[in-house]
């Protein structure tokens, strides 16, 4: 943020991060089964890309969104 460099780990983010990282795994494996969660899913995942606080769920969503499409 500006230039600066922050770092948070509360347990509610790190459940977001494997919240999205479970979303990968269901998607992955479910494949076109998966199709009538999409839009519901790409609400949770697209705000999550700008997500500033933790890399992990930015990596996640990012991995999730690329799976969706």
């Amino acid at each position: 943020m500006d230039g600066k460099q922050i770092g948070i780990k509360t347990s509610a983010i790190e459940e977001k991060c494997q919240a999205f990282e479970t979303l990968v795994i269901y998607c992955s494996t479910l494949g076109s089964r998966f199709a009538p969660y999409l839009s519901q899913s790409l609400e949770l995942a697209l705000p999550a890309l700008r997500f500033y606080f933790h890399d992990g769920v930015r990596e996640a969503s990012a991995l999730y969104v690329a799976l969706l499409m």
